[in-house]
């Protein structure tokens, strides 16, 4: 027995009262965390039309639960991805970038390249034009933005006369533009045409 100062408790008890305080220590020990199970996983759905923030028609896309069984399956905006329904509705990525708005876009973007026409006046005798000078004259002239790289150009044209010039607008892909280097001629104001026009004919009667 152990003897304390007010009250004496047998061994027995004295250790079965130890060992209930230290499971009580043991609740505060720390724990390793224990991963839950994701209780809600995304639902995989094909998307039946454009959907701001999820993809457009014919793409698979990854949703919550709630939100495809609520809303997108009910709405018919989408569709189980099923076997069967990826075989009819999925777009494959090649028929997505033909309908993808960004490659209409650029299409778009090319054909008004092409039929950009472009004159460049020059001298005799300094008539050499470079990717450089290209490229000043398509934003002086059309407010278009060429870098000097995507202008496939040889060499310097020294010639007066038509060419037709690659640029290049993505990897791969380059678009013919026309460009004309024709003789500069100095232009006089219509006001200053009918000035010289009264000289010359007053000098002649004189």
């Amino acid at each position: 027995m152990i003897r304390l100062t007010r009250q004496v408790i047998p061994m027995q008890n004295f250790v079965r009262i130890f060992a209930r305080s230290m499971g009580k220590v043991d609740q505060f020990k720390w724990k390793p965390h224990k991963k839950k199970p994701n209780k809600k996983p995304k639902f995989s759905v094909i998307l039946k039309e454009p959907m701001d923030g999820l993809g457009n028609s014919g793409q698979l896309v990854e949703v919550e639960r709630g939100y495809a069984r609520n809303f997108l399956i009910p709405q018919a905006k989408a569709v189980y991805a099923t076997p069967e329904n990826k075989e009819r509705f999925l777009v494959s990525s090649e028929d997505a970038a033909k309908t993808d708005p960004e490659a209409q876009v650029s299409s778009r973007f090319m054909r008004f390249l092409n039929r950009l026409h472009l004159k460049i006046e020059r001298k005799e005798g300094n008539i050499a034009v470079t990717e450089h000078n290209i490229s000043q004259e398509y934003q002086r002239q059309h407010q278009l933005v060429v870098p000097t790289h995507c202008i496939e150009l040889s060499g310097p044209l020294t010639k007066f006369g038509d060419y037709t010039i690659n640029v290049s607008v993505r990897d791969g892909v380059s678009v013919p533009m026309r460009v004309t280097v024709e003789e500069w001629k100095p232009r006089i104001a219509n006001r200053w045409k009918d000035v010289l026009a009264a000289t010359e004919q007053s000098s002649l009667q004189s």
